[in-house]
């Protein structure tokens, strides 16, 4: 599954709770990298 069909199922067509969480869990990870790199 690609990011743009994770997006397409949070509007409420497929598995919003799990598509929100994916992303929010991308996200974390992302910012979490970036503040590695900082250090």
């Amino acid at each position: 599954m690609s990011l743009g069909t994770l997006i397409s199922n949070a509007d409420g067509t497929g598995l919003p709770a799990n598509g929100l969480v994916f992303i929010y869990a991308s996200i974390a990870l992302f910012i979490r990298y970036r503040q590695k790199q900082e250090i």
